[in-house]
């Protein structure tokens, strides 16, 4: 688990990465999952990502949630 800021707030983010088969080919894979209260409602992030660079990928697509 790491702490991350989402909605302007710290959360906790639970990142996790491996491996996983589809037919007949394997992918590094990374995912990340959040929770937030924002706005009086509670909200999660789950972004899952495959394929070359999944952690970069998975943390651009992080650092682009936006809260409104």
């Amino acid at each position: 688990m790491e702490e991350r800021t989402l909605c302007g707030q710290p959360v906790a983010v639970v990142a996790q990465t491996g491996r996983f088969e589809q037919a007949q080919s394997t992918h590094d894979a990374t995912s990340l999952l959040a929770f937030v209260e924002h706005n009086d409602q509670a909200q999660f992030a789950w972004i899952l990502a495959q394929g070359e660079a999944p952690e970069a990928t998975a943390d651009q697509v992080f650092n682009s949630l936006d809260c409104h």
